[in-house]
């Protein structure tokens, strides 16, 4: 019994090591115009090829910290300025991923700010939630809606995928939650936000998408009380 133990907190402890060694990006996509304006990657210059379907950074990230990649300047013809951060493994932890934006139009439009982080691991096979939380500020009349999600493929902005929003007024605030199966793999976690401004004005928001893993202390616990019950339900058909 005392090795049935042993084994169930070592079981846990390994369900819980979080790994991310993969990648950090952010973009903002103004869509008066084509393509996406802005690619920032953690630690990289522009002009590389970048983690995100086979496209190159525009921007070199302006923060040294690793788990923390920045972008500010204009964007399109319709951002007059955005400042955007993207905090990631290891600054946060365990398993999320959070934006931190300011954005400023000259006029109504729409645009997409957007966070990922690939090469997460450690956790044990099975059906894990995603939570979102967005909250914020506007001047434009903004509508803002979130996408989220963690990939068990490890790829950045792909399904399966939560939806929050539309979110309107001032200030806005939002959650949202799904399940996914996820394995000891590294696995991808995304969100990206849809904003439309009725007017000129600025938008800020700070979001955040985390893959929810059950408290060390709380899986040992029930673990141990199912092994309890699985030993005495043997012994009484042993007796």
């Amino acid at each position: 019994m005392i090795k049935r133990i042993a084994f169930l907190f070592v079981a846990c402890s390994a369900m819980c090591a979080q790994q991310a060694d993969g990648s950090l990006l952010i973009f903002v996509d103004d869509f008066a115009s084509g393509g996406i304006e802005v690619i920032v990657e953690d630690g990289l210059g522009a002009g590389v090829l970048s983690s995100y379907s086979g496209l190159f950074t525009t921007h070199a990230d302006t923060n040294g910290t690793s788990g923390i990649v920045s972008f500010g300047g204009g964007v399109g013809p319709n951002i007059s300025f955005a400042s955007v951060t993207g905090f990631g493994n290891p600054v946060i932890s365990p398993y999320i991923i959070d934006t931190l934006a300011a954005s400023i139009t000259a006029s109504a439009g729409t645009y997409r700010i957007a966070t990922a982080q690939t090469g997460f691991s450690g956790l044990v096979a099975g059906t894990y939630g995603v939570n979102n939380q967005i909250g914020g500020t506007s001047t434009a009349g903004a509508s803002l809606t979130t996408m989220y999600g963690a990939n068990s493929a490890n790829t950045m902005f792909a399904g399966p995928a939560g939806t929050v929003g539309p979110l309107t007024g001032s200030p806005f605030s939002g959650t949202g939650d799904f399940s996914t199966g996820l394995g000891p793999g590294p696995f991808s976690i995304s969100q990206w936000v849809t904003i439309g401004h009725s007017s000129s004005g600025i938008t800020t928001f700070d979001m955040s998408t985390q893959v929810v893993v059950p408290e060390p202390g709380t899986i040992a616990i029930w673990s141990v009380f199912a092994g309890l019950g699985l030993v005495g339900g043997l012994r009484r058909r042993l007796s």
